[in-house]
């Protein structure tokens, strides 16, 4: 859940609600729902809401990388559940990394994400009709694959100005080889 829906402080009226239950787990994300995914994770409110559950506290909420990852688990070193989203579409290997503790090299996001492209597209090809729905549906992952290749500007920018999905394949074929 978030803290709340326009009010970071609407999660206080819900404590009493979710404390009346026997649950296996509150999943918080640190934002309210009116900011989407934009703005800050407020992880002062989710300490906060964390202490007064009497449920086991998953966090959720812009965990992109190991070093993110690490910083959050010397925040709370009493939360042991942790949801990993957006994070996982730029970077596939970031479960190893944070179980392992060691960072990934480029090459090896790389290819997973190469392979993570190529499993989404077969997916909505299978299942969608028409290049434009095709395209409409895979060009928003590009915000997450191209946020680990940052230098590479116009090679998304080809992706994302493609018009069929031809252009499209050679532009995602061009970026992967770049």
């Amino acid at each position: 859940m978030r803290i709340g829906l326009n009010s970071k402080n609407d999660w206080k009226a819900l404590v009493p609600v979710l404390n009346r239950y026997p649950l296996s787990e509150v999943i918080i994300h640190g934002r309210t729902a009116a900011q989407m995914f934009k703005g800050e994770i407020d992880n002062g409110i989710f300490e906060e809401f964390s202490k007064q559950l009497n449920s086991p506290v998953c966090y959720n909420g812009n965990i992109f990388s190991l070093e993110q990852f690490q910083t959050l688990t010397e925040k709370f070193p009493l939360i042991n559940r942790w949801l990993l989203g957006r994070g996982l579409i730029s970077n596939p290997l970031l479960i190893k990394e944070i179980k392992t503790g060691v960072k990934t090299s480029e090459n090896e996001i790389r290819s997973a994400l190469e392979l993570l492209h190529g499993r989404l597209f077969q997916i909505n090809s299978m299942r969608l009709s028409g290049s434009s729905h095709i395209l409409n549906k895979m060009k928003p992952y590009w915000e997450y694959f191209a946020a680990t290749f940052p230098e590479r500007k116009k090679g998304l920018k080809k992706i994302l100005k493609s018009a069929t999905l031809e252009t499209y394949q050679q532009a995602v074929n061009e970026f992967f080889r770049n």
